[in-house]
């Protein structure tokens, strides 16, 4: 009963979404880079080599947060790809309260609902932090819980490593890097509640 109140008191809340303009073959391929980050693991705090080409798409160093990065490089990435001079549809910034603003100063806003490849923000009450995710899947029964491509999240524990003596052993040690993970477009994420949705609008020529 409590968690059934819960979700309908957040379902009430006004979230928003805003659509920007790009191609769907920028979405597609920048899809296609996403997916090949899964299983990045940071060596320590928010490095890796990797991660630090995330970071460096936004002129930024380890250790900051590369979340947003992460997203951004995934577009770089794919726009590098494509021979025509194709445009970057979201903001490049390592912060995910201004990827968000910038989304809602040029998109188009529509219903919150969640659609593939969408941007789904969390923002820490009224300081510039949060999160953002890309969502992958989304379940056909309820709506609203999705699967999505995470960078700087924690991705379990890593097993079947190897000792000196070759033999096999688990590590405890939570790892964080860039996982799949199961997410509610209403719900809270720790201390961060749902800012909203940056989403994409591809019905414009290629």
């Amino acid at each position: 009963m409590l968690a059934f109140l819960f979700l309908a008191s957040t379902s009430l809340k006004s979230q928003t979404k805003y659509k920007l303009k790009t191609t769907k073959q920028l979405i597609e391929k920048s899809r296609q880079i996403a997916l090949n980050q899964i299983g990045e693991m940071e060596i320590k705090r928010n490095y890796s080599p990797q991660i630090m080409k995330y970071l460096n798409s936004v002129n930024l160093t380890a250790p900051n947060p590369y979340c947003a990065a992460g997203q951004y490089y995934c577009f770089e990435q794919a726009a590098k790809l494509i021979k025509y001079n194709v445009k970057i549809p979201i903001y490049k910034t390592g912060s995910t309260r201004l990827m968000y603003n910038q989304a809602k100063n040029n998109g188009n806003k529509t219903k919150y609902l969640a659609a593939k490849d969408d941007l789904i923000v969390w923002k820490k009450g009224i300081t510039q932090f949060g999160h953002i995710e890309r969502i992958f899947n989304i379940d056909s029964n309820s709506k609203v819980w999705v699967t999505t491509i995470a960078f700087n999240v924690e991705c379990g524990k890593k097993l079947n490593m190897k000792d000196n003596h070759n033999s096999t052993i688990t590590d405890n040690h939570k790892k964080e890097g860039v996982c799949f993970k199961r997410r509610n477009i209403y719900h809270i994420l720790g201390r961060l509640s749902i800012l909203g949705i940056i989403g994409f609008d591809t019905t414009q020529s290629n």
